[in-house]
């Protein structure tokens, strides 16, 4: 049990004592919920080792967690850094989301890449490494501001676009109501 108890700490994994419901879980089966933390890490790890589901345990890890620690963030509103922390992991999740397609073929060609975007994922986020700032501050910023002018200029044009549209979207939706409505009533 001491070296399970070492790695649940060396992975932080005493944090999850805080969730009511593994506490509750812990008290119907006097399991700790850092060993329940640990069991779905070691069967998520085989499932992603084995390929089965990475792409779930990419979004997993990729998406849900950082949403929901975004919205932890949000409603702290004693401590700023952490929100500095995912805003910056947003931006540069965005984009290399954009890059994926051609990340994900240049990496093509190295042997079990895709075990790494995980990793990866945990890396920019993490506390102790905070990588997203560190791409943020190194690549991403400087790139956004050479190109923010032509960034700008493309949404505002966007934005003119879809304002002239506006009209003709409404009007379509109401008379799609209106059809709906009438042919629902004879």
């Amino acid at each position: 049990m001491e070296v399970l108890d070492n790695i649940c700490a060396k992975l932080h994994l005493h944090e999850l004592e805080k969730i009511p419901l593994l506490k509750e879980l812990q008290s119907k089966t006097q399991v700790k919920p850092a060993y329940i933390g640990l069991g779905a890490l070691t069967i998520a790890a085989l499932l992603w080792i084995i390929g089965f589901g990475s792409s779930f345990l990419q979004f997993l890890v990729g998406f849900l967690y950082p949403a929901y620690m975004s919205f932890k963030a949000i409603e702290n509103t004693r401590e700023t850094e952490d929100d500095k922390l995912w805003l910056t992991y947003w931006v540069v999740f965005s984009f290399l989301y954009v890059f994926d397609g051609i990340i994900s073929y240049v990496l093509a060609i190295i042997p079990f890449a895709g075990l790494l975007k995980i990793p990866f994922i945990i890396w920019l986020f993490h506390p102790k490494t905070k990588g997203a700032l560190l791409i943020y501050n190194r690549l991403v910023r400087d790139l956004l501001r050479k190109y923010e002018g032509q960034i700008d200029a493309g949404i505002a044009k966007a934005q003119k676009a879809m304002n002239e549209v506006q009209p003709n979207l409404d009007n379509a939706a109401r008379d799609l109501k209106r059809g709906v409505i009438e042919s629902a009533i004879n």
